[in-house]
């Protein structure tokens, strides 16, 4: 779980940072990853209910690193 706290905080940093290009690289790939995500119910799920909400959160107005850490605390 610590790493993949890890791994959200840091594309949060880099959106803060990075500007529209970046979120954008950040969107086209999530969206790609996330698609890819179809082979299993479980994996449907956790997309469904873990990733996709993380990912609009991350990509919502607010850019502050602390933010995603709420979200992603929250699914301890």
């Amino acid at each position: 779980a610590r790493h993949a706290e890890l791994g959200w905080r840091f594309v949060a940093w880099a959106l803060a940072r990075g500007g529209d290009d970046v979120r954008e690289a950040v969107s086209q790939a999530f969206e790609r990853g996330l698609a890819a995500l179809t082979h299993s119910a479980a994996a449907r799920e956790a997309r469904d209910e873990i990733f996709r909400p993380c990912l609009d959160r991350l990509l919502g107005e607010d850019h502050r690193v602390d933010h995603v850490h709420d979200a992603v605390r929250g699914l301890d």
